[in-house]
């Protein structure tokens, strides 16, 4: 397959300007080892019909979408959270909680960005709400109750990344 092909007339520089986007989960301008192996896992699974990304390769839907998809496996990174530790479902303790790995799973599969989420966290809520957090309620432009007993997580730093402030 050539870039031709995947483009479909998309100039490359705004592919990879999008596909860059998509990827970099925490907004940072960087990829971290886990924004890359989520992204490149997510690219994976798409070219194997697993995911949304095939749609989106054949130029068709945003590139967005790239960083999106409906696969229960598939996390975003959070910053202070390692990406193995929240794919091992059976890795549960104070840290990495249910909330956190739906929150995770609600980065990768919306594609929200923080700082347009700020004082706009309803699309989590309802992600969660889906996701076996019927309680789950805003509790300021930042923060989320997951209606889970461990009260209310900040989700946005002030400098407008996310992350999910559940240790004290």
């Amino acid at each position: 397959m050539s870039i031709s092909s995947i483009t479909n007339g998309v100039p490359v520089q705004s592919l990879i300007q999008r596909t860059m986007a998509a990827a970099d989960v925490d907004k940072n301008g960087q990829l971290s080892a886990d924004e890359f192996s989520s992204f490149f896992t997510t690219l994976l699974d798409g070219l194997s019909g697993k995911g949304a990304t095939a749609n989106a390769l054949s130029g068709t839907n945003s590139l967005s979408a790239l960083g999106a998809t409906s696969d229960a496996q598939v996390f975003a990174p959070v910053p202070g959270f390692d990406l193995n530790k929240l794919r091992n479902l059976d890795h549960v303790n104070d840290k990495y909680t249910p909330a956190v790995r739906v929150f995770s799973r609600g980065l990768a599969d919306l594609g929200l960005d923080a700082v347009k989420s700020r004082g706009n966290l309803q699309p989590m809520v309802d992600f969660a709400k889906q996701n076996g957090f019927e309680n789950a309620k805003t509790v300021s432009d930042d923060q989320i109750d997951f209606g889970d007993g461990h009260g209310s997580i900040d989700c946005i730093t002030s400098d407008g990344t996310w992350w999910f402030q559940n240790q004290k």
